[in-house]
């Protein structure tokens, strides 16, 4: 079983209401998902930052962690922290869950990843969604709890509690959907084997290998020219056939 981390919305102006009181939690918890991001990558796990696009339509990961990171962003502390690396992947996302529209599942597909270690914020809107969304396309999901932080402790105890234990409704019992794990308690639970598959970006000379990895594909070949962009579309043509 491929294991990849993912970091939810982490790279953030925190430009709304709640924010200064949401900081003070996402701040210890970008402590915890450093350390365990470097704990995992000596394991070769692919990291996966899945992020806000802020409404910036035109916007790549390079704007919008330059937008997070200037002297007017409150997230600014957080994004310098969680700088990713040349080999982390980066996917945008318009709505709350980070598979709603994006091309996630398909990088993941790619991948080859059947399990995934959820981490950022807010754990009751974005990473409880994401991690609802996983779970409906059959991934196994691993909550890591001190890696989350919501904009209240109300907020935060009832995502965590929508991940761990077993409801009974209408007689019926209903096993939670998701692991909730400390991110010490999942840096030794993830085998030495479980990333041992070399991690690829996607780029426009990268051969589509299947019709799911033509959407990743033609995402990253959008950063080119038009031109080379309508070239690359009809030398590949064939894998939509």
């Amino acid at each position: 079983m491929k294991t990849a981390l993912l970091i939810l919305d982490m790279i953030n102006t925190l430009d709304f209401p709640e924010a200064p009181r949401l900081l003070k939690t996402a701040l210890p918890a970008a402590v915890a998902i450093q350390k365990l991001r470097i704990r995992l990558r000596k394991k070769n796990i692919p990291v996966i930052f899945v992020n806000d696009n802020f409404g910036h339509w035109r916007s790549n990961w390079h704007e919008v962690y330059d937008l997070c990171t200037s002297d007017k962003s409150r997230g600014k502390e957080i994004a310098h922290l969680l700088k990713p690396e040349k080999d982390d992947y980066f996917i945008l996302k318009p709505k709350h869950s980070g598979f709603f529209e994006t091309a996630l599942d398909a990088l993941l597909k790619d991948l080859k990843v059947s399990h995934l270690v959820i981490t950022g914020i807010a754990g009751n809107i974005c990473v409880l969604f994401t991690a609802n969304d996983g779970h409906m396309r059959e991934y196994k999901i691993t909550v890591v709890k001190d890696c989350v932080a919501s904009n209240s402790a109300r907020d935060q105890s009832f995502a965590l509690g929508q991940f761990k234990g077993c409801s009974k409704t209408e007689g019926r019992t209903i096993k939670s959907f998701a692991d909730l794990k400390a991110s010490t308690e999942m840096a030794r639970s993830v085998s030495l084997s479980a990333g041992r598959s070399v991690r690829r970006s996607a780029s426009p000379s990268t051969p589509f290998s299947s019709r799911r990895n033509c959407l990743a594909q033609v995402q990253a070949v959008c950063a080119s020219t038009n031109a080379e962009f309508i070239r690359d579309l009809e030398r590949r043509s064939s894998c939509q056939r």
